[in-house]
C-alpha cells in the first residue's frame, strides 16, 4: 500500500514541491493555495513525507530540508510537473 501511495503522489508530481514548500515553513493551507491542491491532499502528502523520512513532526522536516538547502528529497525524484530540459 505504501508503495502505491508513493507512486500516486510521484505521478501527480507534487511530492517534491510540497517537500520544498513545507521545508520552507509554509502551512498546509499556504501550500495548497500555491499548488492549487486541497488542504487534505497536502496534509496526506506531508504525512507520507514525514513517514518516509522517519521524521516525527514538521519542525524536523524543516530542519531536514534546510540542511539539504531545500534540494530535491532523496527518493521523491525531481518531478515538478514540468518537463525536464
Amino acid at each position: 500500500m505504501e508503495a502505491l501511495l508513493r507512486v500516486f503522489w510521484e505521478r501527480t508530481g507534487v511530492l517534491g514541491p510540497i517537500y520544498r514548500l513545507a521545508g520552507q515553513g509554509l502551512s498546509d493551507v499556504d501550500i495548497a493555495i500555491k499548488l492549487k491542491l486541497t488542504e487534505i491532499k497536502v496534509q496526506e502528502c506531508v504525512a507520507w513525507i514525514l513517514h518516509f523520512l522517519k521524521l516525527t513532526d514538521r519542525i524536523e522536516l524543516i530542519q531536514y530540508a534546510s540542511v539539504r538547502a531545500i534540494a530535491p528529497c532523496p527518493g521523491f525524484g525531481n518531478r515538478t510537473g514540468r518537463s525536464a530540459r
